[in-house]
């Protein structure tokens, strides 16, 4: 025989305390979640400067290489190029306008 004094069903068997700690769990999972995405952020922030460092290291040594190439006088008038622009690639010599073009021919 099939004992039937105790009847219960799910719905019956909710413990008050499992209801009691649902909010606070819900809001530890979505505080779990809102710091590992800050992790993530500052994880990529460290990744960019750390890739931005190396790339400024590397322009750096690929210029002292091309100036120590050069010889020494070329290389003096080429860093004095480059302080007087302050980096900046001086105007090549096919934009700026010849003598001979700029002024209207006289017949």
């Amino acid at each position: 025989m099939a004992d039937t004094s105790v009847s219960t069903t799910p719905a019956t068997d909710v413990d008050p305390a499992n209801l009691a700690l649902a909010p606070a769990m819900a809001m530890a999972a979505l505080y779990q979640s809102f710091a590992h995405s800050t992790s993530l952020l500052y994880e990529n922030a460290v990744a960019a400067q750390a890739q931005g460092a190396t790339m400024a290291q590397g322009a750096t040594t690929a210029g002292l290489q091309q100036l120590q190439n050069l010889g020494g006088m070329a290389a003096a008038v080429a860093a004095a190029k480059i302080a007087q622009t302050g980096g900046k690639a001086p105007p090549s010599p096919a934009a700026a306008p010849q003598e001979d073009q700029a002024k209207p021919a006289s017949s």
